[in-house]
Order: structure tokens, then C-alpha cells, then sequence
């Protein structure tokens, strides 16, 4: 089915659950808009799958987190630590490339364009991820209060 566990987690909380591949090189694709939070990036994402009915693409996803891969494998996109980590037969995030556009009702043959901040980071390992995870965060919470004196923008 090309279904992955996608973890996605910002300065104050994390989401978690299963959803189609496509949509989580959406949500990858989405993080050219610079998301802070998981709201935001639920919104970045409606320019590669067209919102239908209101649908929220993490709506159905559970507090917290989930190391267990499923199906075609696990994703975590951590957008206080700038990381996105992949354990996956399906697909193989980078920081460029393109999205297939999702009318809201199938896949069209338009492809459009992404590209993330240079400063985040791909990994392909969960252990990895986790491994750099805390020094990461702690990097970003000095950069944002050096950007933004006493707003937290990081967890």
C-alpha cells in the first residue's frame, strides 16, 4: 500500500501516525514555507494536495510519538530541530525536488517544485536522528533567541 508512520513534531508537541507516502513527501515538500509548528505545516501542504471538505491531513494522527515502522516504512519530521529522518522502501526525502499535485480527488500530471532552508538536515536512520536530536534543538532555541529576544520559538 506505500504507507509510512509519519512523526511530526514541533517545539511543543507530536503527532503521530500512518498515512500514504505521497502524503508525507507533501508535508516534506511543505517545509519550503519554513513551518515552526505542525498547524503551519498542515497549511503549507495545500499547495501540492488540494483541501477537500476541510480535511486536515494530521487529523486522525495520535498524541505522541511511534518508533514502529509501518507498511513502506517510518518518517519523522522534527521541525523544532530542523531534522527529517527516514527509514523507508518508498521514498527518500531531500532538501529539493519535486511533488506530484493531488487535485483532492487523484494524483494530476502536474509536478511541482520544492525547496527547503538549507539549514535542515536529512538523515536516513532513526538512530540517527535521535543521536543528534537534542544538540540540534538546543542550537535552534539559541538561533531564535538571538532572531527573536524572548519569543519562544523552539522547544
Amino acid at each position: 500500500m506505500s504507507e509510512v508512520r509519519l512523526n511530526i513534531l514541533d517545539a511543543s508537541r507530536a503527532l503521530c501516525g500512518t498515512i500514504h507516502g505521497s502524503v508525507a513527501d507533501a508535508a516534506i515538500a511543505g517545509l519550503s514555507t519554513e513551518p515552526v509548528t505542525i498547524e503551519e505545516l498542515q497549511d503549507a501542504m495545500a499547495r501540492f494536495i488540494k483541501p477537500v471538505n476541510d480535511f486536515r491531513p494530521f487529523a486522525a494522527f495520535n498524541a505522541g510519538t511511534n518508533r514502529e515502522p509501518w507498511d513502506a516504512g517510518i518518517i519523522f519530521i522534527d521541525l523544532a530541530a530542523r531534522i527529517v529522518a527516514t527509514e523507508s522502501s518508498y521514498c527518500m526525502p531531500s532538501a529539493e525536488g519535486r511533488v506530484q499535485y493531488h487535485d483532492g480527488v487523484q494524483a494530476t500530471d502536474v509536478w511541482l517544485p520544492y525547496r527547503a532552508p538549507e539549514d535542515w538536515l536529512f538523515v536516513n536512520s532513526v538512530a540517527q536522528y535521535e543521536g543528534i536530536l537534542h544538540r540540534r534543538r538546543a542550537e535552534r532555541r539559541v538561533q531564535a533567541e538571538i532572531l527573536s529576544p524572548g519569543r519562544l520559538l523552539y522547544g
